[in-house]
């Protein structure tokens, strides 16, 4: 298995959204669609066998519809449908998305690729459509959790007490490398700490 990232800038700011493309010997598997589909086929060889959604955030779906219109097998949170169309929801406030090709996830679960495990966490708080993805030793974590930080609660469908109720659910999961949607990746034992301090601070100002 090899991870590839792309940084996609969607804004005249520093801020880039990591769109993943996980390699296997014969296909790949995506994590958002914040990239186009000429950026990923530029990347890899391999057939995408299916994309996974951490949430319906803009920049992690800026090009859903694209990869929608060929045909890609889209998955995650069984709501995301609602809040890509929402430009409220999907915090673009200037855009609705709008797909077919959904399979959604209605509860934590494993979802089998070509013989490739894909465990399935829901993590909502930052967003009502929070999913978290473990990949072998590697949790694709969107927006719910960061390096040094976590998501933010003051958004449409933001919920500081949910967001506390994931991050303990996240403690659980057991993994090496964390891989967020922004920023640089992290470890199981740095996020041990991170967490803790995020929790606290979320429980005392529920922000």
């Amino acid at each position: 298995m090899e991870i590839k990232t792309i940084k996609t800038k969607w804004s005249d700011g520093e801020l880039k959204q990591n769109t993943y493309i996980v390699e296997f010997e014969d296909f790949a598997i995506m994590i958002d669609a914040g990239c186009s589909l000429k950026a990923v086929t530029e990347l890899t060889q391999k057939p995408i066998k299916a994309m996974f959604i951490t949430h319906g955030h803009f920049d992690h779906v800026l090009h859903i519809e694209g990869f929608d219109q060929n045909g890609f097998k889209i998955y995650g949170q069984k709501d995301l449908k609602h809040v890509i169309s929402d430009k409220d929801l999907n915090v673009s406030y200037v855009k609705s998305f709008h797909i077919q090709n959904f399979q959604p996830i209605e509860n934590d679960c494993v979802i089998d690729v070509d013989g490739v495990n894909v465990e399935c966490y829901l993590t909502p708080g930052h967003s009502i459509d929070g999913v978290v993805y473990k990949i072998g030793d590697n949790l694709f974590s969107g927006d719910t959790v960061f390096s040094i930080a976590v998501g933010r609660t003051d958004l449409a469908g933001g919920n500081p007490q949910q967001l506390i109720e994931s991050l303990d659910k996240i403690q659980t999961i057991d993994y090496k490398v964390l891989l967020p949607g922004h920023g640089r990746t992290s470890t199981k034992n740095e996020q041990i700490e991170n967490i803790k301090k995020w929790q606290k601070f979320l429980k005392e100002n529920k922000f």
